[in-house]
């Protein structure tokens, strides 16, 4: 238990939630099944793929593609395990043998830009030269070809002139589901498992859950390990903490938040994931004896079998970024007590990625730009704020402070904008990017809007700025933009007298004011409609008698 909230599986009572321990909530609705007489071997599976591709002399001719110009359904014939059918995102739910655990309403970054809860350019004109800047979506998009139709791209983020996403879903329409398959295996014997392992598959399909899923590699398995029972939710990259923190994390607390404590839930173990880890273990949050930490080395050639497979989907299957709700599930698990009154927040959190790629190399000039901005701002609040070099600390109760008592964030694209999770609510951020791109003469890539995504599903209000450089090189800031972002970015925060509200997931949502700023209510509020008529009449009539 938290000192001063009272846990109930991971979600805060103060977002409405009925306190009631894990076995009343979970443990007697989710029935033990014993149906599983055995989960298939790998090598059964593997064969079965090399007779569907051709004989054995052809081998298992999986295949994984992914591409930003090309509609969902042309891309579901372009990625198969054959002897298998590849089972695509929410379409799980509706195959044998599949129970949904958990299921929760939110809404995500396509819907909440829409809602003119926009990423912004340091100014108009900065904006047309991002738009076009950014118009290829990503690296296998033509040099020559624009792309006004994609899934996820900094000019989407921009509300950029004629863009749209190619995966919409309606405010409140987002749907994050935990479910469990028997009698199922889980790949970590790919030759690449620190990029596409932890494919979840049994003798009949390949669950794809979202676009970066790889076919497993089942050829390859020389080691099974089984359990009983099973959770995981992986990413890319699972030991990388800029993959880690936006894309497992909140899959993680919502597989805690809902299975039986009877199931053990499989984490890749390596140094920074347990030093994340390490907070919810203290505070109690998640169980230690709960979370089974593997190295990759470890599972090196190996798949998990187990007679029930648990693990999270969300319904936007584009993109592994959660929506709005999962991620204030992830931010309430490490700050129950809420985010920290704007006049006690005192810096200005400037992160230093020293040495490493995408540094900032006029650094000591970004310095004097963000200073001068903080002694010029309009409000004395704003005036009395430090700038603070941050860089990441041993314990990571030390970054949370830092980023939670932040009155501005400023950053290089990289893992330290991760941190955005710590954030309180409304803190702005101007996240620095890389402009140069090289797509002809070599394999560039474009600055990734993944936390642009995350800011906008937090509630951050977010700039983008541009430096010359590329991803794998330092950056020259550009501090023209970076002045007029930070300066429209401390008026915003200390000008703002009232929120705009939105309540999310319940039926209705209202909008009041025509101030940009977000707060919300929890996606499994309790309230019902009438509960909420009441509050929003309240603020009316608040407003009348100000008005008055």
């Amino acid at each position: 238990a938290c000192a001063q909230v009272e846990w109930c599986a991971g979600i805060t009572q103060d977002h409405g939630l009925r306190c009631v321990t894990n076995k009343t909530v979970v443990e007697d609705s989710v029935p033990v099944f014993r149906s599983c007489k055995a989960p298939p071997d790998p090598a059964d599976v593997c064969h079965q793929c090399m007779r569907a591709s051709g004989g054995f002399a052809t081998g298992c001719a999986a295949a994984y593609h992914w591409q930003w110009d090309l509609p969902l359904a042309q891309q579901e014939a372009l990625n198969r395990v054959p002897g298998l059918r590849t089972v695509s995102g929410t379409a799980a739910l509706e195959e044998e043998g599949i129970d949904v655990i958990a299921r929760w309403k939110q809404s995500n970054w396509p819907a909440l830009i829409r809602e003119r809860v926009v990423v912004r350019a340091a100014s108009e004109s900065h904006q047309q030269r991002l738009c076009s800047l950014w118009r290829y979506a990503q690296n296998n998009i033509p040099v020559s070809k624009t792309l006004y139709d994609t899934y996820i791209s900094w000019p989407l983020l921009l509300r950029c002139p004629g863009w749209k996403p190619r995966e919409y879903e309606p405010i409140c329409s987002n749907k994050a589901i935990v479910f469990r398959t028997r009698c199922a295996l889980i790949d970590f014997a790919h030759h690449e498992a620190s990029v596409k392992g932890g494919a979840i598959y049994d003798a009949k399909r390949w669950f794809r859950l979202d676009q970066s899923r790889w076919p497993p590699e089942m050829c390859n398995s020389n080691n099974i390990m089984h359990r009983k029972a099973v959770g995981i939710a992986i990413s890319v990259y699972p030991t990388a903490i800029g993959h880690f923190v936006p894309e497992q994390l909140p899959k993680l607390l919502l597989l805690n938040a809902s299975l039986p404590h009877r199931v053990p839930i499989l984490v890749i173990d390596a140094p920074p994931i347990r030093k994340y880890l390490e907070p919810l273990f203290s505070s109690g949050v998640l169980d230690r004896d709960r979370i089974e930490l593997r190295s990759l080395l470890s599972l090196r050639s190996t798949t998990v079998s187990a007679d029930e497979v648990y693990t999270v989907v969300n319904s936007h299957f584009s993109g592994p970024i959660e929506g709005d709700g999962t991620f204030r599930h992830t931010r309430d698990a490490y700050a129950p007590q809420g985010p920290v009154p704007l006049d006690e927040r005192k810096h200005v959190l400037l992160i230093d990625r020293g040495t490493s790629s995408r540094r900032v190399s006029n650094a000591a000039d970004l310095h004097r730009t963000l200073s001068s901005v903080i002694s010029a701002a309009a409000d004395s609040r704003a005036r009395k704020l430090r700038l603070f070099n941050w860089k990441p600390q041993k314990e990571l109760m030390e970054d949370i402070s830092a980023f939670r008592h932040a009155a501005m964030i400023v950053a290089p694209h990289g893992a330290g904008l991760s941190n955005l999770i710590f954030a309180s609510e409304g803190t702005p951020v101007i996240e620095i990017c890389f402009d140069s791109l090289n797509f002809t003469k070599s394999k560039s890539m474009a600055c990734p809007p993944m936390y642009g995504m995350m800011g906008v599903n937090l509630g951050l209000p977010y700039w983008v700025v541009t430096g010359r450089g590329l991803y794998g090189s330092a950056m020259v800031a550009d501090l023209n933009q970076v002045e007029v972002a930070a300066t429209n970015a401390l008026r915003l925060v200390y000008r703002r007298r009232r929120m705009k509200h939105l309540h999310w997931c319940e039926g209705t949502q209202s909008f009041d004011g025509n101030a940009s700023m977000l707060s919300y209510t929890h996606p499994g509020s309790l309230k019902d409609a009438a509960t909420l008529k009441r509050e929003r009449d309240a603020v009316v009539d608040e407003r009348r008698v100000r008005a008055r």
